[in-house]
């Protein structure tokens, strides 16, 4: 009898060993995984797009989110909601978060599906005041991942890709939903149009746009206006749009102050790729130019102190290598004076007069985008006289050989602004010296100003000139090019000219 009562509590004492064993492990799973998918730790988002066999999400903000943390994935199927499948987060960066779709069917998960995490640690910090939390969402609208059964949903079943938009998702409850098909590659130059459609209840009262260009920049806001009763728009002037990368997102506010995410949000914004501006497409290309001006340095007694000059010469564009442009061409000089002390005591007979021809041969050498130098080589007859020869006054004295070198230096990208250093000399009529500048102001519009010294027309006495230049390179096949100038030998010495040139192109 007492071997009986002691066997019977021997094995009440193994029974209570097993249950102890069994059921203090259990309970243990239990409340760990109550504790980690519980309603109040799951993140609503949806697919942003489809990378091979992963799905990048976009959910808001990734706080929380690691490595190994589970994600259901949910379509609307004819008005239901029907969960597709559970998958693991395989990457977390500071850009995206990726999820495996390895152990799911090929093309069964795809941009736009409402994506549900369950991040480990989370408990729904940093909740938007007035704002439903995450956990009453989840109880209300979301059972726990493994007690829900996954539905295998065909492909006739499922609503066409094309049809949806790219994020078309409840944000923050049945009250708000937001249809938004965003931009993810531009041209520079081009303006971005941002649109999305705003069902709430109760209805929003604005809706903003932050806008960043590249990492470093600040957040631009820019109101939408309302298309509609639901629809929101803006746009981003292509004067805006940089190359690089062009982030927002879009958030939303009530009448009572109010703020909700609609789009992305600061820290994962919306990436859209802006490409440079193609370049201008370069040929070879033959063209012809001319130019004529007029100075005079004496305005008080006009025709004793002048000289004019005219060019015409052929273009031929090559583009190869650093070989950019040649040219040449015939050109003509005439003037009389320039000796300060003759001309204003009107020693008539004195006053030297040259007439010169020349031909002159010039190429334009490439030095990458930014650098520019063309040198030219002149060689002609001149004609010297004595006399007012611009009267009819003139005695011929001798003819012979002339020549002359100039050389241009030019720095800077030529569809925004150039800088320019010039220098040339031609014998017997004088040498001139200049530094300008040209900006284009946009339309084909230039405008520039340039300052120097020149010892023309017979390279006697110096004056000093400035030049504001301006022109219109509207069209490809044409420009023209304008110039007025002032000139200074002394104080009481001093005149005015202009010139004017034209170039064709075909």
């Amino acid at each position: 009898m007492a071997l009986g009562t002691g066997f019977v509590k021997v094995r009440q004492v193994a029974i209570a060993l097993v249950l102890g064993i069994l059921v203090i492990p259990a309970s243990s799973i239990a409340a760990r995984r109550q504790s980690r998918e519980a309603p109040g730790a799951a993140l609503e988002g949806a697919v942003e797009r489809i990378d091979g066999d992963a799905a990048v999400l976009d959910l808001g903000g990734l706080d929380g989110i690691a490595r190994g943390d589970r994600v259901v994935f949910w379509q609307d199927v004819n008005g239901t909601r029907v969960k597709i499948g559970v998958a693991r987060v395989t990457r977390v960066s500071d850009a995206d978060c990726r999820v495996g779709l390895r152990r799911l069917g090929a093309g069964l998960v795809r941009a736009g599906d409402v994506a549900i995490a369950y991040p480990s640690g989370w408990a729904g910090q940093d909740e938007q005041p007035g704002v439903p939390s995450s956990s009453d969402q989840a109880a209300s609208a979301f059972e726990d991942p493994d007690d829900v059964q996954p539905i295998v949903v065909s492909p006739q079943l499922r609503a066409p890709a094309r049809r949806r938009p790219v994020a078309s998702l409840p944000i923050v409850g049945p009250g708000l939903r937001v249809a938004h098909d965003p931009a993810s590659r531009i041209r520079e130059g081009d303006s971005l149009q941002v649109s999305l459609v705003v069902s709430s209840q109760p209805p929003l009262a604005a809706v903003s746009l932050h806008v960043r260009q590249g990492k470093g920049g600040e957040w631009a806001d820019i109101a939408l206006d309302r298309t509609g009763d639901e629809g929101w728009t803006a746009t981003i002037p292509g004067s805006e749009v940089h190359a690089g990368n062009l982030a927002y997102y879009i958030r939303g506010s009530y009448d009572d102050g109010r703020s909700v995410p609609l789009f992305a949000g600061s820290r994962n914004p919306w990436k859209v790729i802006v490409d440079p501006k193609e370049p201008p497409k370069i040929g070879r290309r033959a063209g012809v130019q001319g130019f004529f001006e007029w100075q005079e340095f004496y305005v008080q007694d006009s025709k004793r102190d002048t000289y004019w000059r005219a060019e015409v010469g052929f273009e031929y564009r090559i583009h190869r290598g650093a070989l950019h442009v040649l040219r040449a061409g015939f050109g003509g000089i005439e003037g009389i004076g320039g000796d300060l002390a003759d001309v204003e005591n009107k020693a008539f007979n004195n006053l030297p007069h040259r007439a010169i021809g020349y031909g002159w041969l010039e190429t334009v050498l490439r030095f990458g985008k930014y650098v520019r130098w063309t040198p030219r080589l002149m060689l002609g007859g001149v004609g010297v006289f004595s006399g007012r020869a611009l009267s009819g006054q003139t005695t011929f004295q001798r003819g012979e050989l002339t020549g002359g070198l100039s050389s241009l230096l030019e720095f800077g990208p030529e569809d925004l602004f150039v800088i320019g250093l010039k220098g040339s000399f031609l014998v017997p009529v004088g040498t001139e010296v200049l530094l300008g500048a040209m900006v284009h102001v946009g339309k084909g519009f230039q405008t520039g100003l340039s300052v120097g010294a020149t010892s023309f027309p017979v390279h006697a006495n110096w004056a000093g000139q400035l030049n504001l230049m301006g022109g219109w390179h509207g069209v490809d096949w044409m420009s023209i090019d304008l110039k007025l100038s002032v000139n200074v030998r002394s104080l009481e010495h001093a005149g005015l000219g202009g010139g004017l040139g034209l170039s064709f192109w075909w």
